[in-house]
């Protein structure tokens, strides 16, 4: 429990760090913008992103250049606090009894939702073979790597899948507590998010805890998916929704400067995942659109081209890194370079996909609703994105559903949860819809009270569906520090670590390695330059054998200076020819059939028939029982 005291305390540290530098970027950039805690915390994520491109492109990332400086700013941060402590916050939120009742239960229950997020075992395939690797190779070489046959580095987009998030808390704690980088951290800018919204709407303690609790749910709303930047995801798609409903309706001059805020929060958001991609262009979009509509100016369209220039501008130092590792600057859309092409013929969508989009449109219901009552103010001016914004946000949801592989959901989720979340702040308010309501019938008495509730109430309603929603499943106190029930694991997973640490050992210092392991995380990357296979023959350099013949993939590994294969062959590295079968009936199935991940699971079956006969074409150098470790020789 002490270790995870410490993370959440780092966790804080961390926050206050972004906050500072997101706010100077605004003060400079926006400055109407910088008084905003919850827009200066995600700036400072936007911006993060941004330079740690230019780190993994030049090599340079170590422990100390992430601690020193979340040091400084965390300091920085706390000294401002102090210096304007007296500051009365604005908006009309008063403190009341009651008020202090909520926001203490609040704070209970979200701190041990905290402490519990900061224990987390990781259990998913994703996880182990790949995206654990990540931040430990940050430490180790400087970079995300530039192995050519680690496909989820690839996978994980110009943003490297969050792997700098986790390297922020690995560079200090152990890898368990990490799962406060995405868990922790994004829940904590939602949070954030929430009160300066709410704050700027002037809704009171009592109510601006609901949505916090809503908030929360939103957090956890969420399929058992793999290691990724899904809840920061969230965050920050809810925070370009504030930035662009702001920046439309403002009544400033365009200019090229003023570009720089929605360029940096729309680039981060394509860079945590790229199936959020649809969500940025959308709502970047509605910005520019809301706009012109309401005063066509050539500057504007200006700005608008400098937002697309700035974006390209951040998106270039990851592009150049990505080349580097796969011959390809953008995988998918700027060509597949070293990673198997997938077969992508025509829409071949399920019925299953499309039934999983109309349930995560059920959350939007609020959304949809406030087009109607928000397109004019209670002064009669036109709020375009008000009345652009959902309609055009439902299609980009229903077109990022569109996927040609498996299980879109499990991302088209986020973007739903994150405008539902947006829009239920903005319903809690209520002033539009009595205004509009009221002016628009002779309602009184019931009929008024009704429209008064009624939108808390679809809410409401919208959070219970997303609890009882069959793709979730992440729940907030089973999976750290609150279940006892995980001892056991941890065990088995110190064991794996002394097993790979065993075996590593067995080779020669500085010797070029190739392995197919349960745990490859454990792996020294300062030891060795490590080859690891997370999906593997699915990404490699070309040309790559395709046949099962241990004696040409022998013979590729040492044409590619590798001579030593490290392989888990009692447990099959954890993706046993059990668990391809239950993967090949899934995908094979007619309401989930996917070509893409029929291809790659017997691809990986393939490689695993291969290596388990690898020692046929060498000798064989350690054998714990577990793991085999063969030196290969030409034959």
């Amino acid at each position: 429990m002490t270790g995870t005291l410490v993370a959440v305390l780092w966790l804080g540290a961390i926050v206050l760090a972004l906050t500072f530098l997101g706010r100077r970027i605004l003060l400079w950039t926006a400055p109407e913008f910088s008084g905003d805690t919850g827009l200066s915390a995600a700036a400072g994520v936007s911006a993060f992103l941004v330079l740690c491109g230019i780190v993994d492109l030049l090599r340079i990332g170590s422990a100390s250049l992430f601690v020193i400086p979340v040091a400084c700013g965390a300091a920085a941060q706390i000294y401002l606090f102090w210096r304007h402590r007296g500051d009365a916050p604005e908006g009309g939120i008063g403190w009341t009894g009651m008020a202090w009742l909520a926001a203490g239960a609040f704070a209970l229950v979200f701190a041990i939702f905290l402490l519990n997020g900061g224990d987390w075992v990781y259990g998913t395939i994703d996880d182990r073979h790949g995206y654990l690797v990540l931040p430990e190779r940050i430490l180790a070489e400087g970079s995300l790597g530039r192995d050519p046959f680690l496909e989820r580095r690839v996978e994980a987009g110009l943003g490297g899948g969050g792997g700098y998030f986790y390297v922020l808390f690995r560079s200090l704690l152990p890898m368990a507590q990490t799962r406060l980088a995405d868990v922790g951290l994004g829940s904590v800018l939602l949070v954030l998010l929430v009160i300066s919204h709410a704050r700027d709407l002037g809704l009171s303690v009592v109510r601006t805890v609901v949505l916090l609790f809503i908030a929360l749910a939103v957090a956890t709303f969420s399929p058992i998916i793999n290691n990724t930047p899904e809840t920061i995801g969230k965050a920050m798609i809810y925070a370009l929704f504030r930035l662009a409903h702001l920046i439309a309706e403002r009544e400033d001059r365009p200019s090229i400067r003023g570009a720089a805020p929605l360029a940096l929060m729309m680039f981060a958001v394509i860079a945590l995942k790229t199936t959020l991609l649809p969500a940025a262009v959308t709502l970047g979009g509605v910005c520019y659109l809301a706009r012109l509509f309401r005063r066509f100016d050539w500057r504007l369209i200006a700005e608008g081209g400098a937002c697309i220039v700035l974006i390209l501008l951040f998106m270039t130092p990851w592009m150049l890194s990505m080349h580097q590792v796969a011959q390809t600057y953008w995988f998918p859309f700027l060509g597949f370079g070293l990673v198997e092409k997938m077969a992508l013929t025509g829409i071949t969508t399920p019925w299953m996909y499309f039934r999983d989009t109309g349930r995560l449109m059920l959350f939007l219901s609020p959304m949809l609703l406030l087009t109607l009552v928000q397109f004019r103010d209670n002064l009669g001016k036109r709020r375009y994105f008000a009345a652009l914004a959902p309609l055009l946000y439902c299609l980009a949801l229903a077109a990022a559903e569109l996927k040609f592989t498996i299980f879109p959901y499990r991302y088209g989720h986020a973007v739903a949860a994150a405008a539902f979340l947006y829009f239920a702040v903005e319903a809690m308010a209520l002033g539009y819809f009595v205004e509009a309501f009221s002016k628009g019938f002779p309602a009184r008495g019931l009929v008024r009270q009704g429209a008064r509730y009624s939108v808390a109430v679809l809410c409401v309603l919208s959070v219970i569906v997303m609890a009882l929603n069959n793709t979730t499943g992440r729940r907030w106190f089973v999976d750290g520090t609150m279940f006892p029930g995980k001892d056991k694991e941890r065990e088995q997973i110190a064991q794996a670590r002394q097993r790979v640490a065993a075996a590593q050992q067995s080779v020669p210092a500085g010797q070029d390695i190739v392995a197919i392991v349960d745990w490859p995380a454990f792996f020294d990357y300062a030891r060795n330059p490590m080859h690891i296979m997370d999906n593997p023959g699915w990404m490699g350099p070309r040309p790559m054998p395709e046949v099962d013949d241990e004696r040409q993939w022998a013979d590729y590994l040492l044409d590619n200076g590798i001579r030593y294969v490290i392989y888990s062959y009692r447990n099959e590295a954890g993706f046993n020819k059990e668990h391809i079968a239950h993967d090949l009936a899934i995908f094979t199935a007619k309401e989930t059939y996917s070509e893409f991940q029929i291809r790659m699971v017997r691809k990986a079956g393939l490689l695993h028939d291969v290596f388990s006969r690898i020692s046929r074409c060498g000798t064989v150098v350690h054998d714990d029982g577990e793991i085999i470790v063969v030196r290969l020789e030409r034959q």
